[in-house]
């Protein structure tokens, strides 16, 4: 139905919020008679305020880089700095932060770095106002932060681009610059079982570490310095992290990896760059993980989902400016940055229906710009009123008359939700110091067969001991009964045939601490050839499939000389987002073929094998939004005729065989090859005559394929390993 929308503003009162935890922490200081040091480090003309292409009322601002660098020698606890602006003088109130785990790291292409800049991270407030917050940065060559008040707006304060000058500093507000902030997030929001939660709790007793991998771009733009872009990316996460300190969530920077080469990622979308950045780096020094790029097309950002944490949809992309002209940005970037990962921390947009206790909005800027921003189907939110501003995870920065006030954060109901989930979340930490993250990556299904499935898998930090377990999908991995095991590799049996499962490995934590699980979900084999089977989804026959699933089935006869043929007869996937594809052969596999990929509506033709192995492979993928109601077909096999193995008088023995396999042919046998049943080659062994013997002493135990080729004859048989 068609949504009403409601043209009511949203007062003060109503957006208004108690002093949040970094305001309260001066308030005591001060009242504890704490003194703050004066700092005399910013200065400007008198009334030097100036109206440019790009922003009106600007600050241009004199740094005194010697008590910049006297400051850094003694690193003071708590400062007082005068910031002119306009025709006024802020004081801001400033007690130091350490913004970083004890372990972070700052990695590149070529290895670690080190030689990071001397700087001093600052957090606070500005005398004599109601409601502020302020972040700080300071480094031998810069000053940077972020003044966020509710009369002012957002406070940019930077260095001008390439600029030597005495006044290389401005100071501005975003509501003055001469361009959109065109943000947007593509995320899909959905209902959480934290839909009641309305209140704050006291804090997160749980905290969340950061990873940032930088794209080659913004690189380039810190004049291709690695001391300089870890500046950049340490300033943005302080600024960043000074929103969720106020609202009680617990951060640190845990790892930062710089492109100083050029990147592996390209797309036209923020979903594109996201699923690249998964594929590319599924694993990651931190809780969550982010990339960030200067990209073509405004894309703005994502997060894989609402809550990743402690899953392995814990990643987000962002895409940010620096610069607008030579002017430094600083609140847009911490603006998306905030609002991505506060989807990863478990809130939704505010302008969706999932608010209040009855699935109402919070506001309805997203919804006042377009009902393309929709979410849910509930009558649209009032709109902040001007000069109060919107919080992080609205759309009010598209309405230029509104826009985002970071001095409100979350708000209450968002800061509510991050805060639930993140201690609810058991693989984080309490300290950011003691963390035990998973960086488990490449976990395989092998050998799969009707009952049985083994595993491998490889850890940037080899563990020598994990917890292991399985069970038939979907299944919640918090019901799941974890067993310990010793090594990097697993078997498990007694599995159903025809049957999807989930497979998760995560490393042994400290006391306290839950390690999140990698996982890989696989479907157990059938006997193909003895009747029709039917196959589908994960869903089932009736049930739709899940966002988010990544599998490959390789189906192969069980019978010799056989081929697989597969006919499809219900066919629903989310059309160009979620895919279908079918190989001939086993994929990966040195021979697998491409024979198409399928999405939509439309039901595939029948599908036979033409491969040597008579074998097809299903390769399927759902991205993180909207599913459907998969498949349904029917597997079957179809007998090729007499066996190319009875012409050349083929015999192999022993069958199963532990050791030394003998093959005898009435053909000149020129060559062996073997293949596990996952299409990976094992051996490829050259012969002269009409006898060979492999040894297969080696082999893991399971079912392999093996290739007999001779003079203008190929065959296949399969053999067992014991």
């Amino acid at each position: 139905m068609k949504r009403i929308l409601l043209f009511l503003m949203v007062s003060a009162a109503v957006l208004a919020q108690n002093k949040g935890r970094v305001e309260r922490n001066v308030d005591q200081l001060l009242a504890s008679g704490t003194v703050f040091q004066q700092q005399n480090l910013i200065s400007s003309h008198d009334n030097d305020t100036r109206n440019t292409a790009q922003v009106s009322g600007a600050t241009v601002l004199s740094i005194n880089f010697e008590a910049v660098q006297s400051l850094l020698t003694s690193q003071p606890e708590f400062i007082r700095i005068s910031l002119p602006y306009q025709n006024q003088i802020l004081e801001l109130n400033l007690y130091k932060v350490e913004i970083k785990s004890a372990d972070c790291e700052v990695l590149t292409p070529q290895g670690s770095f080190e030689n990071l800049l001397q700087s001093a991270h600052y957090r606070g407030t500005v005398s004599g106002l109601n409601r502020s917050l302020v972040s700080l940065n300071i480094y031998p060559n810069q000053i940077n932060g972020v003044v966020a008040t509710e009369s002012l707006g957002n406070l940019n304060l930077g260095k001008l681009k390439n600029n030597i000058s005495a006044f290389s500093h401005i100071l501005y507000s975003d509501f003055n610059l001469k361009k959109s902030n065109t943000f947007n997030c593509a995320v899909l929001e959905k209902p959480t079982e934290l839909a009641a939660e309305t209140n704050a709790v006291a804090t997160t007793s749980r905290c969340v570490t950061n990873y940032y991998e930088i794209d080659h771009a913004i690189y380039l733009e810190n004049n291709s310095s690695e001391a300089e872009t870890t500046a950049w990316m340490e300033s943005l996460f302080n600024n960043v992290q000074t929103i969720f300190d106020n609202d009680e969530v617990n951060t640190a920077l845990k790892s930062i990896f710089i492109w100083t080469t050029p990147d592996v990622y390209s797309g036209e979308s923020s979903a594109e760059y996201l699923y690249a950045f998964n594929t590319f780096r599924p694993t990651f020094n931190g809780d969550v993980g982010m990339l960030l790029g200067i990209d073509e097309g405004a894309l703005g950002g994502v997060a894989a989902t609402i809550n990743g944490l402690c899953n392995e949809q814990n990643f987000s992309y962002s895409d940010v400016d620096l610069f607008f002209e030579d002017l430094p940005l600083y609140s847009w970037p911490v603006n998306v940055v905030t609002h991505e990962l506060g989807h990863l921390f478990g809130s939704q947009h505010t302008h969706g229906c999932y608010w209040n206790g009855n699935d109402t909005p919070i506001d309805g800027c997203g919804t006042t710009f377009s009902e393309f921003f929709a979410e849910g189907d509930c009558e649209f939110g009032a709109l902040p009123e001007p000069g109060v501003g919107g919080t992080i995870m609205s759309y009010c920065h598209i309405l230029p008359e509104i826009g985002v006030n970071l001095i409100n954060g979350f708000g209450p109901q968002p800061a509510a939700r991050m805060q639930t989930a993140i201690n609810n979340s058991a693989c984080l930490s309490t300290d950011c110091i003691n963390t035990c993250i998973t960086l488990v990556s490449n976990l395989v299904a092998n050998n799969v067969t009707d009952t049985t499935a083994s595993f491998t898998w490889n850890d940037e930090i080899p563990e020598t001991n994990y917890e292991i377990s399985a069970g038939i999908f979907p299944f919640p991995e918090d019901q799941m009964n974890f067993i310990p095991l010793t090594g990097q590799q697993a078997a498990i049996g007694s599995l159903i045939p025809n049957t999807f499962y989930r497979f998760f490995v995560r490393p042994d934590c400290p006391e306290n601490v839950t390690g999140s699980a990698a996982s890989v979900l696989f479907a157990t084999a059938a006997n193909w050839c003895e009747s029709p089977i039917v196959i589908t989804d994960t869903g089932g026959s009736i049930g739709e499939y899940q966002d988010n699933e990544r599998w490959v089935r390789q189906i192969i006869p069980t019978t010799f000389d056989s081929a697989i043929k597969i006919n499809f007869t219900d066919f629903y996937l989310e059309e160009n987002y979620d895919f279908l594809t079918i190989y001939n052969g086993i994929y990966p596999g040195p021979d697998a073929t491409l024979i198409g990929q399928f999405t939509g509506f439309d039901v595939p033709e029948m599908v036979t094998s033409t491969a040597a192995n008579g074998a097809l492979t299903l390769e399927f993928f759902s991205d993180g939004f909207i599913s459907d109601l998969g498949f349904t077909a029917e597997v079957s096999c179809l007998t090729l005729g007499v066996s190319e193995n009875q012409y050349i008088d083929l015999q192999y023995y022993p069958n199963p065989t532990t050791d030394v396999l003998t093959v005898r042919a009435s053909i000149d046998i020129q060559k062996i090859e073997i293949y596990s049943m996952d299409g990976r080659k094992v051996i490829d062994q050259q012969n002269s005559g009409s006898m060979l013997q492999v040894n297969t002493a080696a082999l893991a135990q399971g079912s392999y394929i093996a290739k007999i080729i001779g003079t203008d004859v190929q065959t296949n048989f399969k053999f067992v390993k014991r």
